[in-house]
């Protein structure tokens, strides 16, 4: 179900209880490729509820495209597209500095911008001086 790369790094097979489990980790996924422009496996693994370690994140992806949504034993999983590490991926801006950036623009502090994308919130659009996030939908 996992790629294996080039220094031997493999995604750990998960085991979701049904199909909304892994269209809500994808949505996640998504939100955290906004924001950062790249999602570690670490990132997938907390999404999960899983625990990832030093290695899992070094490795990522840019996009979540390829994933596919895949029937297994006791559940659903994932299918992976190939890994590339983090340091290699060309990322434009760090995780803090593209918060920051967003910080600035909404007055929001990058606690509460945290807070709003965990919960599944995307930024949307400025109106004048008033920003619109919304609760991504599934």
């Amino acid at each position: 179900m996992s790629n294996a790369v080039k220094e031997k790094f493999k995604v750990r097979d998960i085991v979701f209880l049904d199909r909304e489990q892994v269209t809500t980790t994808i949505s996640k996924l998504i939100t955290v490729l906004e924001l950062y422009g790249f999602a570690t496996v670490t990132d997938l693994y907390e999404i999960a509820g899983l625990t990832g370690n030093y290695a899992a994140d070094k490795w990522g992806w840019k996009s979540v495209a390829d994933f596919k949504i895949i029937a297994v034993s006791g559940g659903y999983g994932l299918e992976y597209p190939e890994l590339e590490r983090k340091d290699t991926a060309n990322i434009v801006d760090s995780k803090d500095d593209k918060l920051r950036a967003l910080s600035d623009k909404t007055h929001l502090s990058v606690t509460v911008l945290k807070a709003l994308f965990a919960q599944d919130y995307m930024f949307i659009e400025e109106m004048g001086k008033a920003y619109r996030f919304e609760r991504r939908s599934l």
